[in-house]
């Protein structure tokens, strides 16, 4: 004769959800008495499964060392954890497309995804957001864990966001919330139901645990992302300064003038204008004016006619 012993199911699960919900997850294999997120992991490389987890909280709170510690989990070799880091799109799907058919890494970590990757992509890039969708619908067959960082949660695209099983909250001093996200079946109509188990009670890591000699070899790797994304913005900063502005060379051309006739005519504030990038300009709207005005239309400059070089 068997005995069987049920566990008891922890008391946070019921804190989260209905005990149905709890007892249909348990039923389909969506929670396991007794797990930790390390356990989730280890057992997806093992059994062929698939998890996304997504570590998110204000900046300087350790969500990278704490996705490199989770790396740890899986390979149990530094080396294997550092090559595992992407930081862009392009990298992510090249490193998916370079695994040989019929294999599987076991794991990749994406840190500040948000960076190249951002919630608007499906507006600014959809290109990019659409071979990301393909990438990940196709994920699972080449990845059995994905693991990304981001400090706010809301700004994870929608197409990732919806794909993700572990919800990771780290607070500021380090003290971390582990959920598990799932669906489930509507009892009246044909939809999914959604849910967020606490999956333990919250607890402190040690950032610490990623070796000095680890951690500085990320770093590196980490600021030349920091000086893409300051070069992207350097770029963007000045697109958004010469909007609504055109340069004097460029207007006095319009105009049929000299330059040093519209130089005059800002310093003196006769028209808007600034300098951009150490290039004078004038505003768009003054210049249409100055098109439109009887002292401009189709006349030339004074005296010597004025000759551009137009090389």
């Amino acid at each position: 004769m068997t005995i069987t012993v049920e566990k008891k199911v922890p008391e946070i699960w019921a804190e989260s959800a209905p005990p149905k919900v709890i007892k249909i997850a348990l039923d389909f294999g969506l929670l396991k008495i007794g797990y930790s997120l390390e356990n989730y992991l280890v057992d997806a490389v093992k059994e062929g499964g698939y998890e996304t987890v997504c570590i998110w909280g204000i900046q300087g709170s350790g969500k990278s060392s704490y996705m490199l510690q989770m790396g740890y989990w899986i390979y149990k070799d530094w080396d294997k954890v550092l090559s595992s880091l992407v930081f862009k799109p392009n990298d992510f799907v090249k490193r998916l497309k370079s695994i040989p058919v019929n294999r599987r890494t076991p794991c990749l970590l994406w840190d500040d995804i948000g960076v190249h990757y951002p919630s608007s992509t499906f507006k600014t890039d959809i290109k990019q957001y659409e071979a990301i969708d393909s990438a990940w619908a196709a994920v699972r067959t080449k990845c059995n864990i994905i693991i990304m960082t981001i400090p706010l949660i809301d700004r994870l695209a929608k197409n990732i966001k919806d794909n993700v099983t572990f919800e990771v909250f780290l607070g500021r001093n380090q003290k971390v919330m582990i959920r598990r996200l799932f669906h489930l079946p509507g009892l009246n109509r044909m939809e999914s139901n959604f849910f967020k188990i606490l999956l333990e009670k919250p607890y402190k890591i040690n950032l610490y645990d990623v070796p000095t000699d680890v951690f500085k070899e990320y770093w590196e790797l980490r600021l030349r992302l920091t000086e893409e994304a300051l070069d992207r913005l350097d770029k963007t900063v000045e697109e958004e300064d010469l909007k609504g502005y055109v340069p004097v060379l460029d207007a006095s051309l319009e105009l049929n003038v000299s330059p040093n006739t519209l130089q005059q005519m800002i310093s003196r504030g006769i028209v808007q204008g600034k300098k951009i990038k150490g290039v004078l300009c004038i505003k768009e709207e003054e210049l249409e004016k100055l098109k439109m005005s009887e002292k401009f239309r189709g006349q030339r400059p004074r005296g010597k006619a004025y000759r551009f070089k137009v090389e």
